[in-house]
Formats: structure tokens, C-alpha cells, sequence
């Protein structure tokens, strides 16, 4: 699948850079989503009574909200923004290094993709636990 242009409120445009307009991996449901669109010109939110593009508000009052309430990951201030920084997250807690993270964000440098690391509070257990095993202190290392 290839990102050919970009959406900002006032237009619809070419990407911002020739880096952005790069062929980029979806995994196997997403690629099936959109070959069942059947055109390579819709848009994937697209409304489906007329085919235009919903605004961004109305994008996360009627589908993204009420998605994210559903999955039981809702929280105030959760939106659009939200999901980048989830992905480069994720994608390290499941094994990617910091530079994988940063090239499947399209980030042109590693201090970027750190800016969008989140650690959730298991994962941050889970290193201190680990540190402290490394320690060899069975008391957390309080002394």
C-alpha cells in the first residue's frame, strides 16, 4: 500500500515530504479492509451516504470515541493523537527495538521516537523487577 496523499482540515494534498510518500506494510486485516473498498481513491473513513471525508471532530465524536469506548480503553483527552505514540509503545513492548520503532513511525530521528515511547505501568514494574533481580538484592533494594 502506497500513502499518496494527506488530509489537513482546509485541503487535501500530496504528502509533506517525498519521505512520507513511501510504500509502507499494514498487516493482513488492514490490507483485506481496504481491498474490499474496491477503489484505491476512497478514503477509509470516508461517509458512506456521499463519500466525502467527515470532519476530524466528527471522526472522534461518532467513530473513534465511541470504538474506544467499546474496547474498554477509553480516557479523557483519548483521539486521533493518541495513536502514534500507542504504536511506537506497543511496538517496543512486544520486542521491536527503538530503531524498528522508529522507522515503522516514519520518524526521521531515534530522539523522536523516544518522545513517543510511553512506558504503562506494567512494563515499567517489569524492568524494575528486572533490575533488581540483576541487582541480586532480595529487598527491592531498599537498605
Amino acid at each position: 500500500m502506497k500513502v499518496q496523499r494527506r488530509r489537513h482540515p482546509s485541503n487535501v494534498h500530496v504528502p509533506k515530504s517525498a519521505g512520507s510518500a513511501v510504500e509502507i506494510e499494514v498487516s493482513a486485516p488492514i490490507a483485506e479492509q481496504f481491498a474490499a473498498l474496491g477503489e484505491d481513491e476512497r478514503w477509509l473513513f470516508a461517509r458512506p451516504d456521499s463519500g466525502e471525508l467527515p470532519d476530524d471532530r466528527d471522526l472522534q465524536q461518532h467513530v473513534i470515541r465511541p470504538a474506544a469506548e467499546a474496547a474498554g480503553c477509553y480516557f479523557a483527552g483519548f483521539g486521533m493523537h493518541t495513536f502514534r505514540p500507542m504504536k511506537v509503545s506497543w511496538s517496543q513492548q512486544a520486542g521491536e527495538t527503538p530503531m524498528d520503532a522508529m522507522h515503522l513511525g516514519r520518524h526521521a530521528s531515534l530522539g523522536m521516537t523516544l518522545k513517543y515511547t510511553v512506558l504503562h505501568g506494567d512494563r515499567r514494574k517489569s524492568i524494575l523487577d528486572g533490575l533488581v533481580k540483576m541487582s541480586g538484592k532480595t529487598d527491592g533494594g531498599v537498605q
